[in-house]
């Protein structure tokens, strides 16, 4: 008996357990949108995003396997939160306040962001740093 319940206990344990796959594709997929920049439209799902999926390998690597999948869950719900984020409301990329750094120059235009009324569209000097079309806009 006592080795039919051991073995009843370890095919539990495997299919509870979650593969480094699955850790692996959600932190693809993490990545995947910091590169598209939905990090700056979504700040907040994506550290929660970050946090839980390190709670979730974490877990894991001690056994805490039912840990584990609810932190894995998290992070995945805190993706798919950036996903609708991204489709409502996302734009291409920080304020331009927050790249108001001496010297960061994001366009390439010659003009410093923190100078540039327009830091990711290239423009002259005399437009401020904006394309000329944005004048008649």
């Amino acid at each position: 008996m006592r080795y039919v319940l051991g073995g009843l206990g370890v095919f539990l344990l495997a299919c509870v357990s979650l593969s480094s796959e699955e850790f692996a594709q959600e932190r693809r997929r993490m990545e995947g949108f910091k590169r598209q920049g939905l990090g700056w439209c979504s700040p907040v799902q994506l550290a929660r995003a970050e946090v839980h999926l390190e709670f979730a390998e974490a877990e894991q690597k001690r056994g805490h396997l039912r840990r584990s999948k609810e932190h894995l869950q998290a992070a995945q719900s805190a993706l798919e939160e950036m996903e609708r984020l991204e489709r409502s409301s996302c734009h291409d990329g920080p304020p331009h306040h927050l790249l108001a750094i001496e010297g960061i120059d994001s366009d390439g235009d010659g003009i410093p962001d923190a100078e540039d009324a327009c830091p990711r569209l290239p423009g002259p000097l005399s437009n401020q740093g904006c394309p000329e079309e944005a004048l008649s806009n």
